[in-house]
């Protein structure tokens, strides 16, 4: 099914403004974007940008990092942690089931992060989901 011609110009002047994937493109339009711009999966957006030649490929092969993925058998068995600086020069910290990848908890913040708000968090998810294993 072709896209219509505003949410095309849309796409791609996202692409050439922010420089962004089309999973971030994705995210943006589902969240952000006017009513009268279609929803769009990240594979469709990807067809548009190769279409556009705003597919660059990268001239070297990326770095592998760590040839062993950790995945628990079972939920709630471990969850991880991670710190992320948003573009809007905040912070998120998430929580994250490794064996499903269901986030439990998240939170956005401005001030700087610390093993405080780490352990904040942490307890929220535990409230809502029980202690990992």
């Amino acid at each position: 099914m072709p896209v219509d011609k505003k949410t095309r110009v849309y796409v791609i002047r996202l692409r050439e403004k922010w420089n962004w994937g089309p999973t971030k493109i994705e995210g943006y339009i589902r969240t952000c974007a006017p009513p009268d711009i279609e929803r769009l999966g990240h594979n469709k957006i990807y067809a548009i940008l190769v279409e556009e030649g705003l597919n660059l490929p990268l001239d070297f092969v990326r770095k592998t990092w760590g040839g062993k993925r950790f995945c628990r058998l079972h939920s709630n068995s471990l969850w991880q942690t991670d710190f992320k600086l948003l573009d809007n020069d905040d912070w998120i910290c998430s929580y994250l089931d490794d064996h499903s990848r269901f986030i439990t908890h998240s939170r956005e913040f401005s001030e700087n992060p610390t093993g405080e708000i780490a352990l904040e968090i942490f307890m929220k998810a535990v409230k809502k989901h029980g202690l990992p294993e």
